[in-house]
């Protein structure tokens, strides 16, 4: 596929026109987006007598309100069969009438339809929307009701949203934005899903392909007439410092720490350290509810405890893992083999330890570094002399003093300082502004952009 170029002596060469008129005159059958960029698609043909239908409010519950939608060429008779109307109402304007079975003529309702015509709607086809009282006996008589029209059929998961892309009123990039939207649970899943279906997300992307439809629209010009003395080899030539442009963008994009996937996912945040130096009870603080067992048993823990929870609008998994000591125990050296792979794997890795340290938690110092959370527990029961020594050894280790809290978890005590201090940390590690928008929120974008980036730097080697 080509687009024009912007190069002034190529719009300035017939030849080079010529080219270009010729590339795109077998796109002119090719469906187009709406941004007016040809496109192929690859999905099975849409039926366009298959009308559909599905309660779009949730699940069946108990509500004030439900909505059910119905999309199609029978949207029409749905309308006309339910309202026993002759024409259909004013469109996109709520309308206020009384609503019957078509089965036996019974009353079902009274509630507002909105009738939406095609191309001027959610599917691009023509869409009506039944809003209702949301009793759970409405919902299903008005269902059955749809049902038995002819030409309707229940809606499949996402088949809605299919049709809008289908029908070139929604890109795949919105697509997967609409449905982390829909699933978001906290502020940042919330933030980064409408950016990225309001299409924020996919600019960069555009951009890119129209970088590239251009630049190869040069190549081949000079592939095609590059024996006529009109056109030099110095355009083609002049393709690579963009194309490296290029490929630098996508490599700051790759290497964004994962940003995007996390906040969508879950921010990892491992809890370690020695045994009974309070993990769990930190971790049931941090949920405020009882996720793990707390006793003054050494390891009372054997596997990990996750928790998600919305913390400063972040949604991050807290875990709990085993006590890391020696141990015979076949079982505790599993769980002590999986905490310490979970600390590795962690995003934010805080380490416990007791104000008062004996000297049990000797191992745990070796896993300290200058990205490690240092948590000071049990500073009221504090030996101020026990708990200098272990301060200076947290900082030989590397630890930023500003990442070393001591609190209490028996008493609170420390607790807002702490938890304001991850809180900032979160916030500086994932949150992005509003003219900051993480590109790659899935393994799918990350993957295409690995494969791009890698082939750029394929071709641009081949040429030199």
């Amino acid at each position: 596929l080509m687009l024009r170029g912007n190069c002034p002596s190529y719009r300035r060469n017939t030849k080079v026109q010529h080219h270009l008129r010729c590339k795109k005159s077998y796109q002119r059958d090719l469906p187009r987006h709406k941004d007016d960029h040809p496109i192929r698609t690859y999905h099975e043909p849409l039926s366009r007598d298959d009308t559909i239908f599905s309660l779009a409010s949730g699940s069946i519950a108990k509500s004030a309100v439900a909505i059910i939608r119905v999309s199609g060429s029978e949207a029409k008779s749905a309308v006309l069969a339910l309202t026993n109307r002759k024409d259909l109402p004013q469109e996109r304007i709520a309308t206020l009438t009384n609503l019957y079975s078509p089965i036996n003529g019974e009353k079902l309702d009274r509630g507002m339809i909105i009738w939406f015509p095609g191309p001027r709607s959610f599917t691009g086809e023509d869409v009506v929307e039944f809003h209702l009282h949301g009793g759970r006996a409405v919902i299903a008589d008005t269902l059955a009701a749809l049902g038995s029209i002819p030409g309707l059929s229940v809606a499949k998961p996402g088949e809605f949203t299919r049709r809008a892309f289908q029908n070139q009123k929604m890109d795949l990039m919105e697509v997967e934005g609409l449905s982390d939207l829909i699933n978001a649970d906290t502020e940042a899943q919330r933030r980064q899903a409408l950016r990225q279906f309001e299409g924020k997300t996919g600019e960069k992307f555009k951009e890119w392909r129209k970088t590239l439809l251009t630049h190869l629209a040069h190549v081949e010009a000079v592939i095609d007439f590059g024996d006529d003395d009109e056109i030099g080899y110095e355009v083609a030539r002049g393709v690579v410092p963009k194309i490296q442009e290029l490929q630098e963008s996508i490599k700051f994009h790759l290497e964004d720490g994962r940003r995007g996937e996390k906040v969508r996912d879950g921010i990892s945040i491992g809890i370690f350290g020695s045994p009974n130096v309070g993990k769990s009870s930190l971790i049931n603080e941090l949920a405020q509810r009882d996720v793990a067992i707390v006793s003054s048993r050494p390891g009372t823990t054997r596997d990990v405890v996750e928790v998600t929870v919305n913390f400063a609008g972040f949604p991050v998994i807290f875990g709990d893992t085993a006590g890391i000591r020696e141990s015979e125990d076949e079982i505790e050296m599993e769980g002590i083999s999986r905490a310490k792979k979970r600390f590795f794997d962690s995003d934010i890795q805080l380490c416990v330890l007791d104000v008062n340290d004996t000297g049990d938690s000797a191992e745990i110092y070796e896993f300290l570094n200058p990205k490690v959370v240092a948590v000071l527990n049990k500073i009221d029961t504090e030996d101020r002399i026990k708990s200098a020594e272990i301060y200076r050894k947290i900082l030989e280790r590397g630890v930023l003093p500003e990442k070393i809290f001591k609190i209490s978890c028996k008493t609170k005590a420390g607790f807002q300082e702490f938890l304001a201090g991850i809180q900032d940390l979160v916030q500086k590690s994932f949150e992005t502004t509003s003219q900051e928008t993480s590109l790659i929120t899935r393994a799918r974008h990350r993957q295409g952009d690995f494969n791009l980036k890698f082939n750029l730097r394929k071709r641009l080697e081949n040429s030199t």
